[in-house]
């Protein structure tokens, strides 16, 4: 989740329609149980090669740092054109890279050489019976927001628009609701998965890989085709909170952020907070679902006040209108992104605070956000249920860099280098899997835990025996 703000291009409408244009078009899977779709002719898949047309718009990913060359793209249309291209790759012997919205900081969606099943096509979404909403993998969240909250519905789940929602489940998901109403996997109820071997599953609470796929990483056990969501009641208005410090030092920066923690203790679940290092300037976010603001809130709203210089006017709007502030970036950029570390409170980052906020004041470019976890998230499972292995965390973080002169590149990548062995030096060591480092060593450990590592592995060997699905980081059978 990142607050940026979006300078030149298009204006927010203009891009809006642009997208929607683009995605008319889109190939509409074969049915879910009691939901009827369009269906698509054919074989449901398109194969492409380097040299054909239509090759370089289904290998780009949103991270323009990043450019791979596989040997063969298959572009599905429906889940029997994902069926078909499974086992092509299986007959070639070929690595397979799943790519539904192309969002991995890492570009673990594509290879090198390798098979890419692209499922960007497939991004149909309904909401049905009993609420329940079903979704291809490639919808974007700003499709699913655009589509449901005018139905007064909600599905708690990020915010960046242009991620797809396979992959943000997959991995876990939060966002601005999560405290409220836990994280997106935490919603998912069914999902239809195509296996290593070709085969389809539909499978729900009880199964072991339903449980993988809540929490346990992206591309790691087969194709999700269709997920089932429960969705909730959409509330009418967001609160939007903000506060700044300008022209800060490291010192300032470390007392705003003691305070910071302190105080987010005490907000309530239907609030979030992010307190975000940009350089020299501290931006302090809260934003608020709840109708009318809380005596807690009102108190919380105050001591960030009292620590900021300025405080905006807060601002109330209607609830997709204030979502939409937080979509950032609907273009692909060049960045270099990654987890920052799940943390219990401002102590665990204490004897090396202040050192990060001088190296993110002393280098444009770079950008250290941490965010409010909690409420909810811990309460929602044990580890029965869901794969994801961070529920205690009251506060996950991110170090981000961005360029546009490619000049700038090597300067923050090795800035980012440093923040991570700085934050691996003083005990930082669980990282969030849908932010992942290729410079993370012990990346199993630090996304699922050791034991919860180990029992994906164990679903990995049922699903995907033989390894088709691979990546640098990609569970292991």
């Amino acid at each position: 989740m990142k607050f940026r703000r979006q300078r030149g291009g298009m204006t927010f409408n203009q891009q809006r329609r642009t997208f929607f244009g683009n995605l008319a078009g889109a190939a509409i899977a074969a049915a879910w149980p009691g939901f009827v779709f369009a269906e698509t002719p054919g074989s449901g898949v398109v194969f492409l090669r380097p040299n054909d047309s239509g090759y370089g718009e289904h290998t780009y990913l949103f991270n323009k740092c990043i450019v791979k060359r596989p040997a063969l793209v298959a572009v599905c249309m429906n889940e029997e054109g994902v069926r078909t291209s499974v086992m092509r790759a299986r007959t070639e012997g070929l690595p397979v890279a799943i790519k539904g919205g192309g969002h991995s900081f890492e570009g673990f969606s594509l290879n090198d050489s390798g098979f890419v099943i692209d499922l960007s096509m497939m991004a149909s979404q309904q909401l049905g019976v009993n609420n329940r909403y079903v979704v291809e993998p490639a919808c974007r969240l700003m499709q699913i927001y655009e589509n449901l909250v005018p139905q007064g519905r909600l599905l708690s789940a990020g915010s960046c628009g242009m991620v797809g929602i396979a992959g943000l489940t997959l991995g876990g998901g939060y966002g601005l609701f999560s405290r409220q109403h836990g994280l997106a996997c935490d919603s998912l109820r069914r999902l239809r998965i195509v296996d290593g071997r070709g085969e389809l599953h539909e499978v729900s609470e009880g199964s072991e890989l339903f449980r993988a796929c809540r929490g346990g990483g992206n591309g790691n056990f087969g194709v999700v085709t269709q997920l089932q969501f429960d969705t909730i009641a959409a509330p009418e208005q967001l609160w939007r909170h903000l506060f700044k410090v300008q022209d800060i030092d490291a010192k300032r920066a470390n007392e705003c952020a003691k305070m910071w923690f302190d105080i987010t203790k005490q907000l309530p679940n239907s609030a979030f907070s992010a307190f975000v290092l940009n350089h020299k300037t501290l931006t302090i976010l809260v934003t608020n679902s709840a109708a009318e603001t809380s005596p807690e809130l009102t108190a919380a709203l105050e001591r960030l006040e009292n620590i900021s210089d300025k405080r905006f006017p807060d601002l109330k709007e209607e609830l997709l209108r204030g979502i939409r502030r937080y979509y950032g970036k609907l273009a692909p950029l060049y960045f270099k992104n990654a987890s920052a570390g799940f943390y219990g409170g401002y102590d665990d980052i204490g004897a090396v605070a202040q050192e990060l906020f001088e190296q993110v004041i002393a280098t444009p470019g770079l950008l250290y956000q941490i965010n409010t976890m909690g409420g909810a998230i811990a309460d929602r499972d044990d580890g029965t249920h869901t794969a994801y292995a961070h529920r205690r965390a009251n506060y996950l973080s991110e170090i981000q860099s961005y360029w546009g002169n490619p000049k700038d590149e090597p300067r923050l990548r090795k800035a980012v280098g440093t923040f991570e062995i700085r934050l691996r030096d003083n005990g930082i060591h669980d990282h969030y899997c849908n932010y992942p480092d290729l410079a993370y060593k012990d990346w199993p450990a630090a996304y699922y835990g050791e034991a919860g590592y180990q029992r994906l592995r164990k679903v990995k060997a049922q699903y995907d025996p033989d390894n088709i699905f691979s990546y640098a980081q990609s569970v292991r059978a």
